[in-house]
């Protein structure tokens, strides 16, 4: 998601775009040390960022990814599982092998949607690198798919 957001400056993809703001004009002054604690948004705001392009700088397109209730559930079931691993918050999960498959194959559409649909992203790799990731999510996905037709 950074990757597509960021276009030509990382405004889109910081948490306090005021601030970057500011930090972009200390760059002429040279007095950036304040600024050295600038972070990247949370992965939800990115998320919601990444379904409106209205405050975004797509340079390539201005497509933005239709969502539907299941890809936002999806998106805060995998948001949850990443927040309580680097956490390490103590608790027992109890994970059905039916809803994983289906959740991750909500999140490779979105993934699918950002590397095909939007410019921004692709413009950084070559040709063989593109072919790469399409393979590698092809593959992934009939990975999911034979799990979820398995359980």
């Amino acid at each position: 998601m950074v990757l597509v957001l960021e276009g030509t400056n990382q405004a889109d993809v910081v948490k306090d775009k005021k601030k970057y703001e500011e930090y972009l004009e200390s760059i002429v002054s040279e007095e950036k040390t304040k600024y050295k604690n600038l972070k990247i948004d949370n992965f939800l705001n990115l998320y919601k960022k990444v379904k409106s392009t209205d405050d975004t700088q797509l340079f390539c397109s201005k497509i933005k990814f239709d969502a539907t209730e299941e890809h936002d559930a999806a998106m805060i079931r995998v948001n949850e599982f990443r927040n309580q691993y680097i956490h390490f918050f103590p608790c027992g999960w109890s994970l059905f092998t039916t809803e994983l498959p289906v959740t991750f194959e909500l999140i490779i559409e979105i993934i699918i949607f950002m590397i095909n649909d939007i410019g921004n992203f692709m413009h950084k790799f070559s040709d063989r690198e593109k072919a790469k990731m399409n393979h590698n999510i092809e593959s992934i996905g009939r990975k999911l798919d034979k799990i979820r037709h398995e359980a």
